[in-house]
């Protein structure tokens, strides 16, 4: 892929020792006036053109992976969704699971049996609360019915790839991002393969963006979970924030490996609500200056600040006189 400020950034960080940090590993934030407000001393065109370079690589990064794990299959895609829709602490029971129940075998079955399989295989129908329908109000009880009568026809061949108890973390989760909503979701896209498919291959960002607002499930569009009371307003199977996030990680790198020209629509993304991540990374590199944080409303320039983060900050581990972003900052040139 060429994008020629990627590989500019790759030469200026080509001679820092970088070491991997768990993902969720993050230091603690910098004490005032030790790493203070680094990116605040260059001139504006040249933090913009730096942050542009840092997203460009990053992004080359994203996209050579799937390139490696063959993006345009449509079993890496679907895998890559699934992590996608698992957030940062569901990822990896969401990438077993679409392992283990491939998007092939799924879209071979009618759309209930498929659903009772990825339920069935993540283990909530053999959660011992939700096994007794009669306590359970009469919308539950009929959708649990239904999907209990489809798992148990194939649980005899599938058990043994379900996941095991306590694969799910549901702690600390907004109820809206519960990973049984984001497992119903991934049933939903199931149903529409050929469209999300041929987005992906055009990278519409208003096709995908109307795609996942139009994406709807009878039971839940009123819950947060299977043991929920309905809600009264609908919710988005898969929010405005999270469609974002599939832009960026997923879509855009998926087109940019063949495509170079999405580059263009990539810069015009409208950035989400800043992660935990992205919240310490500006406070660490950004600091207070509300000039600074602006730029923080475009993903390009969050996923920038992010790779400036991982290559600096993280491999620091919190001590900022380890870190040498400062002084390596004057070796940046337009």
């Amino acid at each position: 892929m060429n994008l020629p400020l990627a590989s500019r950034y790759a030469d200026w960080r080509a001679g820092d020792r970088l070491q991997e940090r768990p993902m969720g590993s993050f230091p603690i934030p910098a004490a005032e006036n030790e790493c203070g407000t680094p990116l605040a001393q260059l001139a504006p065109d040249r933090l913009v053109t730096l942050l542009e370079a840092a997203a460009q690589f990053r992004l080359c990064r994203k996209a050579a992976r799937l390139q490696r794990e063959g993006a345009l299959n449509d079993e890496a895609l679907f895998q890559g969704i699934a992590e996608a829709l698992g957030y940062r602490h569901n990822k990896q029971p969401f990438i077993l699971l679409a392992q283990n129940f491939p998007l092939a075998t799924l879209r071979a079955l009618p759309s209930t049996e498929a659903e009772s399989l990825l339920f069935g295989g993540a283990g909530w129908l053999s959660r011992s609360e939700l096994i007794d329908f009669t306590r359970l109000p009469s919308d539950t009880r009929d959708y649990l019915r239904a999907l209990w009568t489809a798992w148990w026809a194939q649980r005899d061949e599938w058990e043994p790839l379900t996941l095991p108890e306590g694969s799910w973390n549901c702690r600390g989760a907004r109820p809206a991002n519960h990973p049984q909503r984001r497992l119903a979701a991934l049933a939903a896209i199931v149903r529409h393969w050929p469209a999300i498919r041929a987005l992906t291959r055009s990278c519409d960002v208003r096709g995908i963006q109307g795609f996942f607002e139009l994406l709807t499930h009878p039971y839940w569009d009123h819950h947060y979970t299977l043991t929920s009371q309905r809600s009264a307003t609908r919710m988005a199977l898969v929010g405005e924030s999270r469609v974002t996030e599939l832009l960026a990680n997923l879509f855009f790198p998926a087109a940019l490996s063949s495509e170079p020209r999405f580059w263009a629509s990539y810069t015009d993304l409208a950035a989400p609500e800043p992660s935990e991540r992205l919240t310490l990374a500006a406070q660490r590199l950004l600091g207070p200056a509300p000039g600074l944080r602006r730029l923080l409303k475009r993903v390009v320039y969050q996923q920038g600040l992010l790779q400036l983060f991982d290559d600096h900050c993280l491999p620091a581990a919190g001590r900022c006189t380890a870190c040498g972003l400062c002084e390596k900052l004057a070796s940046w040139r337009i």
